[in-house]
């Protein structure tokens, strides 16, 4: 699954400095093909920790995964772990932004 182009995952990512690689999804989760992933090479990949799969656990499928581990997200080890439950509607917005700024952009925040 997928940001798409609408809703807090969207929004969040775009507040955080994020460019979502895949914005043509109407919805806010959506599935998209690994050759998607593959040909729009993400920087960085957002995991979202929830459910019986833990988010260490999401990370080795991908540098494991044969088109995943070509994206220099998965080359350059830039993954960022935010809860599922900051991706709702509430204040927990604000922290899953600054999450995701943090493990985007670590050298805006050198002197927190």
């Amino acid at each position: 699954m997928t940001f798409g182009g609408t809703g807090g995952g969207n929004l969040i990512a775009r507040l955080a400095g994020a460019e979502n690689i895949t914005p043509e999804g109407d919805t806010g989760f959506f599935a998209t093909s690994w050759e998607v992933v593959g040909e729009r090479a993400p920087e960085a990949i957002v995991i979202v920790d929830y459910g019986t799969t833990s988010a260490e656990d999401k990370i080795a499928f991908l540098k494991n995964h044969p088109v995943a581990q070509t994206t220099p997200a998965v080359q350059n080890d830039r993954f960022v772990v935010a809860p599922l439950n900051a991706f709702y509607e509430s204040p927990l917005i604000v922290a899953a932004v600054e999450t995701i700024a943090h493990g985007l952009h670590p050298e805006a925040f050198d002197g927190d």
